[in-house]
C-alpha cells in the first residue's frame, strides 16, 4: 500500500479536483488519506520516499528508506514495478 499511496497522490492534478474531495469519494484507509493531505506517518514518508525517486534526489532516498527500514535497492525496484503497472492500466 506505500506504493499506492504514490499513484494516487497525483490524482488532484489529474482530475482537476481538490485531494480533500477527492478523498471523500474513494475508500482509503485513513492513514493513507493523511498522508495524501500531508500529514506526517509513515505513508507519507514512503510518499516522500516516491518522490524522491521519481526526482533523483538520492540523500532523500537514501535518508527515507533508512527511516522505513527498506534496502534502497529494493525501494527502487518496488517503484519501477509499480510504474509498470501503472504504465500497463494506461495502455488498456
Amino acid at each position: 500500500s506505500y506504493f499506492l499511496t504514490g499513484l494516487f497522490s497525483l490524482m488532484d492534478v489529474m482530475l482537476s479536483m481538490e485531494m480533500g474531495q477527492i478523498l471523500k469519494l474513494m475508500p482509503l484507509h485513513e492513514d493513507i488519506c493523511e498522508a495524501l493531505n500531508g500529514k506526517a506517518n509513515q505513508m507519507k514518508d514512503s510518499l516522500d520516499l516516491i518522490i524522491s525517486i521519481e526526482k533523483g534526489d538520492w540523500q532523500d532516498v537514501f535518508f527515507l528508506s533508512d527511516k522505513l527500514q527498506i534496502e534502497e535497492k529494493i525501494a527502487r525496484n518496488y517503484f519501477n514495478e509499480a510504474f509498470k503497472w501503472a504504465n500497463n492500466l494506461i495502455k488498456n
